[in-house]
């Protein structure tokens, strides 16, 4: 983003794409002006500066940018941010899903 003025429309059109409640958008300034939009653990990014394109963050911090472990780009790209939100929560569901399975592996080897 080049101005402030750009990100905030840029994230409140981001907004208007949702189809579910809550979400809030989040601006800053690093080398250039940025948004995003975030609900609870996840957060939803442009790939690119016109909006186009959308990639999404589960975290396990209820923060924006929180730095904790999250579920990133791995899932690839879309147009539709909603798309993009669902992929997130399904890569950690796989996730949790494999880890799970790593675990109780462990536990019967282990006793």
């Amino acid at each position: 983003m080049n101005t402030k003025q750009q990100a905030e429309k840029g994230a409140k059109a981001l907004l208007a794409k949702m189809k579910t409640k809550g979400w809030k958008s989040r601006v800053w300034e690093n080398l250039g002006w940025h948004y995003s939009i975030f609900n609870e653990h996840l957060e939803i990014y442009p790939v690119t500066c016109d909006g186009g394109e959308y990639h999404a963050m589960l975290a396990t911090c209820k923060s924006p940018a929180g730095g904790s472990p999250a579920f990133w780009h791995e899932g690839g790209t879309f147009k539709d941010p909603n798309a993009a939100a669902t992929a997130a929560v399904k890569r950690a569901r796989r996730f949790v899903n494999d880890v799970q399975e790593v675990v109780a592996t462990m536990e019967r080897i282990l006793g």
